[in-house]
């Protein structure tokens, strides 16, 4: 018994290092190849993105660890709210971000935003299942997913602000 609830433990603080190291990466480079000005546009993005992921988060995301989400009614309810709060989010992203970053970037920006708080809440679903390993595999495959866009991003056409913001 012990043992299990180290190994829980361990994945839970593994899900977080794994997610926390693909927020980094990506400074990182959007900071050697964009420059300040490129990591002052990704600093508003992911505080819009924080933002947005936090109000999920609590209407939806901490739902799901305290309430059945085997009872059909309220599976359909958290899913109707999850799905309301992306949308608006993922509006919100495009008219913040088609000011200062224009309407392309803008719509990329939206994209992204609705796909990280479809991902969040997955992996709040997985928390409350408390399969905290799977938390390691999806943000590892996230982390490879966005090194993997960033990568031809930069052979192909350059890397650009668009580019980081998808990811």
């Amino acid at each position: 018994m012990k043992r299990d609830g180290l190994r829980g433990a361990a994945g839970a603080l593994a899900g977080q290092v794994t997610l926390a190291l693909g927020t980094l990466l990506l400074q990182v480079v959007t900071a050697r190849t964009l420059g300040a000005e490129g990591l002052g546009h990704l600093a508003l993005v992911l505080g819009y993105v924080v933002m947005a992921t936090a109000v999920s988060t609590g209407l939806v995301g901490d739902s799901l660890t305290v309430l059945d989400r085997h009872d059909p009614t309220v599976r359909s309810g958290l899913v109707t709210a999850a799905a309301l709060v992306v949308t608006v989010a993922a509006f919100g992203a495009f008219a913040v971000g088609a000011g200062s970053l224009g309407p392309g970037v803008a719509l990329l920006f939206a994209a992204a935003t609705a796909a990280f708080m479809v991902a969040d809440l997955l992996r709040r679903t997985l928390m409350a299942r408390l399969r905290f390993w799977s938390l390691v595999q999806v943000d590892g495959l996230g982390l490879l997913a966005a090194v993997t866009v960033l990568l031809v991003a930069h052979r192909t056409s350059g890397l650009a602000l668009g580019h980081v913001a998808a990811v």
